[in-house]
């Protein structure tokens, strides 16, 4: 078995019952406990080394500026500004962290503009600044592309966003947050208030700082239909029309099996002929062609 031997040699560091000499549960529960008391400060103390720079230089292209780091996808890593916006040419939800004496603080640089190539080439687009909320519950304002051609909520929709309102939004939603918030409602019964609410421990106290909180309170948002309408939206999504949607019964028998079940009854004692007879007539009233109509002339 795979690992097998890691799992025996992880036995055999543990311990036995000074009293009984056998592995107890009490015993094994000290030793995992002693296991983590012992490296406790070192992951403190290497989770604090990270938190200010160990050189004046980027880690990238080893120029001595101003260090960033972004909180979203490297943040072990401290490079320059130039370095950043390389990393972060295309349209993301990130937040930037920047070394000013001796802190990291809350950094807002320029990002780029959330275009639609089917968008470009129309005479009647325009951009409009909304705020998107992301995952963790973080707003942002981006520059987004709209066209007059459809409503900005369906062209919110394409970006993976969904709109606060239908007519003229100025708030969206990351829809995998929504998501998220729609697992949490059907397995863990967790309400909306008590999801906004939470979302503030996604991300530190000290970034929460960062955040120029447009919207105060954005379960008023979600409660003027907004995730009832995004609920069907997904359930869309996950089941198309004419599939099986996972909420029917299969030990219920529809109306349609029923049917299907007694015409199949009736079908088992017939004839050949008079199946051969049935079958053309049903392929002939469907389509207007007889099947067999080559075999019979042959």
């Amino acid at each position: 078995m795979p690992g097998s031997s890691a799992i025996e040699e992880m036995m055999n560091e543990i311990q036995p019952d000074a009293e009984t000499g056998k592995r107890t549960y009490l015993s094994l529960k000290e030793q995992r406990l002693h296991d983590w008391s012992t490296i406790r400060d070192d992951m403190y103390e290497a989770f604090i080394s990270t938190e200010a720079p160990s050189t004046v230089s980027c880690h990238e292209c080893n120029k001595e500026a101003q260090l960033f780091k972004c909180i979203d996808c490297t943040p072990w890593e401290m490079v320059c500004e130039d370095c950043l916006y390389r990393r972060h040419q295309y349209p993301h939800l990130h937040m930037f962290e920047a070394w000013r004496n001796e802190a990291f603080v809350g950094a807002v640089l320029k990002t780029p503009s959330w275009i639609l190539s089917s968008h470009s080439d129309c005479d009647s687009n325009y951009f409009k600044s909304i705020v998107i909320i992301d995952v963790k519950g973080r707003q942002h304002k981006r520059n987004i592309q709209f066209c007059k051609c459809e409503p900005e909520a369906v062209t919110l929709v394409k970006y993976r966003l969904w709109p606060s309102t239908t007519k003229f939004p100025k708030l969206a939603f990351d829809m995998e947050l929504l998501k998220w918030l729609y697992g949490l409602l059907i397995e863990c019964h967790v309400s909306c208030k008590g999801f906004c609410e939470a979302l503030k421990f996604r991300s530190s106290k000290y970034q929460r700082n960062y955040v120029n909180f447009q919207v105060l309170d954005i379960y008023k948002s979600l409660m003027t239909e907004t995730f009832a309408e995004f609920r069907n939206f997904f359930q869309r999504t996950e089941f198309p029309d004419k599939l099986d949607n996972g909420t029917g019964c299969p030990a219920c028998f529809s109306e349609t099996f029923k049917r299907n079940t007694s015409v199949a009854l009736e079908i088992k004692y017939l004839t050949f002929g008079e199946m051969k007879s049935l079958y053309i007539q049903n392929v002939i009233c469907r389509t207007g062609c007889n099947p067999l109509a080559h075999c019979e002339k042959s």
